[in-house]
């Protein structure tokens, strides 16, 4: 999509992915850094995930990440309440706000 944007860093511990909000879908861009890094070894995801509910999507896009057994994930803007409480439920996710230090 024209208005998506995303970053991804390899690390020593793996890929980590920086989303803007995900309007390609959280699990495409996932996709697509794994394929043009040539890595399965997500350590991170960082950015909006563009969900809204707690829904199908949110818990196909759980079941994706648990799949990949990613270390670190931290949902945030276009993240919606009902599906920050599923990643919750699921990672035990911390909150993130603007001015907070993320170490990978």
């Amino acid at each position: 999509m024209f208005d998506d944007s995303a970053l991804v860093v390899k690390t020593k511990k793996g890929l980590v992915i920086v989303s803007g909000c995900a309007h390609s879908g959280i699990c495409n861009i996932v996709d697509y850094a794994i394929k043009v890094t040539d890595t399965n070894n997500v350590y991170g995801v960082i950015g909006g995930f563009h969900l809204k509910e707690n829904n199908r999507q949110t818990q196909k896009t759980i079941e994706y990440f648990k799949n990949l057994n990613i270390s670190k994930i931290y949902p945030s803007h276009c993240t919606a309440l009902p599906a920050l409480s599923a990643f919750y439920q699921n990672f035990k996710i911390k909150q993130v706000q603007s001015g907070n230090i993320i170490y990978f």
